[in-house]
């Protein structure tokens, strides 16, 4: 084929994909009124400290994590802080 016709060719595949994310349209899905009924329960978050060089290394901060049905609640040495579905 002829080679003019593939420059405005790839010309338009390369404008074409640069709108892509212009173009899509984000449609919500259905909210969510639950959490999966296996993730229910407490869990004990066992982390680093952010700087291990001013904090004693043998002594890890406690935090916990409760998933309930419909919110999360994180309890740390921050406080402590709910996370709802509905929020």
């Amino acid at each position: 084929m002829n080679p003019r016709f593939y420059l405005p060719a790839i010309y338009f595949l390369i404008v074409l994909s640069s709108c892509t994310m212009i173009l899509s349209t984000n449609v919500p899905g259905k909210q969510e009124k639950s959490l999966p009924k296996e993730w229910i329960g407490r869990y004990k978050i066992i982390s680093s400290p952010y700087f291990p060089e001013k904090r004693d290394t043998a002594q890890h901060e406690k935090e916990y994590a409760i998933f309930e049905s419909d919110r999360i609640i994180w309890e740390s040495a921050d406080g402590t802080k709910v996370y709802s579905l509905a929020d």
